[in-house]
């Protein structure tokens, strides 16, 4: 017979080992049956695209809070990244304009010479203090499109919530803790190189 406190050691490992072995990878949304099987080598970062209905709720540096973290992520997991100072040569779109596109339009954007393109929308980030309480929430999805072929790769989404409680709380990076764990959630779907 097996004692009350060898059934609760195994529960604990098992309930262990499965939260660590789901924090490694994650299912995206989508995921093309080609892009598992043959992997892409080099992927274009296109500025982040700000659909956020309120820009006032809390302020971001796109560009060194995002695109910077997330260049890192790819390069960590294998693949050579590029930099896209915009979305096109001459007028640029307008992030409500590039959230309607289908696959084929976002396919013309980014530089000609590039094949895969990362595009990532803030959908909102909010920061909230409430009675000793700070609160940092973020709503983001994100897709890798394939230029030639004018097809989704890969499509993935995150919500991410940080709390801290405390007088010392309004003091912490709460926000950026809470975009770190997005960029984090997003990156694990993402196959390795």
């Amino acid at each position: 017979m097996v004692g009350k406190n060898s059934l609760k050691l195994y529960l604990v490992v098992s309930l262990g080992l499965g939260l660590v072995l789901t924090g490694c990878t994650r299912t995206p949304l989508y995921i093309d049956k080609g892009f598992l099987e043959k992997p892409i080598d080099t992927v274009t970062l296109l500025p982040v695209v700000d659909i956020r209905k309120d820009k006032t709720a809390a302020t971001i540096n796109a560009e060194t809070d995002v695109r910077k973290p997330i260049e890192k992520l790819f390069a960590k997991k294998g693949y050579a990244v590029r930099i896209a100072d915009s979305f096109t040569d001459g007028a640029q779109p307008v992030p409500d304009a590039i959230v309607e596109m289908d696959v084929s339009e976002l396919a013309k954007l980014g530089p000609t010479d590039s094949q895969n393109l990362f595009i990532f929308y803030l959908e909102d980030l909010s920061t909230s203090y409430v009675v000793m309480q700070k609160t940092s929430k973020i709503e983001a999805s994100a897709m890798i499109v394939d230029k030639k072929n004018h097809r989704y790769l890969w499509k993935d989404k995150c919500v991410a919530s940080v709390g801290k409680w405390g007088l010392i709380s309004g003091l912490l990076p709460i926000q950026g803790l809470a975009v770190d764990q997005c960029l984090s959630t997003i990156s694990r779907s993402i196959p390795k190189r």
